[in-house]
């Protein structure tokens, strides 16, 4: 529809939100719902946790890593900067499982390049990590405790509801990000 139009991936945090209402993004894309009365939402999928390790990582050969190996590396947190405890911290805490952090870093992105080069362990969604897997030659394991899967919205002011061009960008994102998460259970 644009194929040299620009495209910014922020944060989902409230600058984004002020921007949103402003008109000055037309969708973003969430795991944290906000209520607002003048915005659409629209859930998209649902996504569910893994460790992502490098491939020569000591739990990389194990189907199925225990708890106490969960807890005997480092790993790496992100902080996107919405404010609060990620899902799988409130998991860890929920059952009592000790997570060390060893590394903190701003994006998802950073998170895959340090854990492809050394043995931090990063917790986190399957559906968003699993495509990069290979190119970061990282294997994906799951975590030893319950960590419900999180549902992913769409939302974008009432305003931009009807704007063919904004819709038409709007739709090709919601498209996009439906084809890599997991129908919701």
């Amino acid at each position: 529809a644009a194929p040299r139009a620009p495209l910014h991936v922020v944060p989902l945090e409230e600058r984004a939100l002020a921007a949103l209402e402003e008109g000055d993004v037309d969708v973003c894309l969430g795991a944290r719902p906000h209520a607002a009365p003048r915005w659409i939402q629209r859930g998209l999928g649902e996504v569910t946790f893994a460790i992502a390790m490098r491939a020569g990582h000591p739990l990389a050969a194990k189907p199925r890593p225990t708890r106490a190996e969960f807890a005997r590396f480092a790993h790496v947190q992100v902080r996107s900067g919405h404010g609060g405890d990620g899902f799988v911290a409130t998991a860890l805490r929920d059952a009592a499982v000790r997570r060390r952090v060893g590394l903190v870093v701003s994006s998802f992105l950073s998170a895959l390049g340090a854990v492809a080069e050394c043995d931090l362990l990063f917790s986190a969604p399957r559906e968003l990590v699993a495509p990069l897997a290979a190119r970061f030659q990282l294997v994906l394991r799951p975590i030893p405790i319950r960590v419900a899967p999180v549902r992913v919205c769409a939302m974008w002011h009432e305003r931009l509801d009807q704007d063919p061009t904004s819709r038409g960008f709007r739709e090709l994102v919601i498209e996009e990000a439906t084809a890599l998460l997991r129908p919701p259970s």
